[in-house]
């Protein structure tokens, strides 16, 4: 059996499984809590901890590298675990949390590109 013929049965095992919702809903609240953690606090935190402010920390920060790592640290960090989450899920043949760990992380990637917009629509909203 050849790796091409491997990974479609994996997939068909995969997308035939039923999602484990309890499983999926918290996976995708801790994540998407994990992620706005990283981004809004630890990340700038850490930042500010190493460099400091200032004409030189405003120097190291314009660089196209710093500015990723700010901007995709946090998705980057939280893909890598569900990833793996997945990855040993799917190694003990629990397919379903499999899926609910890929839904998971597909959602929060998506909801993540989308940041900005929804937090302008957020802030935008007229409570009274």
């Amino acid at each position: 059996m050849n790796y091409t013929t491997k990974m479609k049965e994996s997939l068909i095992k995969i997308l035939g499984a039923k999602i484990d919702r309890k499983l999926f809903i918290i996976s995708l609240t801790l994540g998407f809590l994990f992620t706005s953690l990283l981004y809004i606090l630890i990340i700038p935190l850490a930042y500010w901890g190493l460099f400091g402010e200032g004409e030189a920390a405003a120097n190291i920060m314009d660089r196209p590298l710093n500015s990723f790592i700010l901007e995709f640290c946090a998705l980057t960090l939280t893909l890598c675990i569900y990833a793996a989450l997945a990855f040993m899920s799917f190694r003990n043949e629990k397919f379903n949390k499999a899926k609910s760990y890929i839904l998971a992380v597909i959602l929060i990637f998506v909801i993540y590109m989308f940041r900005f917009e929804v937090g302008n629509a957020l802030i935008d909203l007229n409570i009274k």
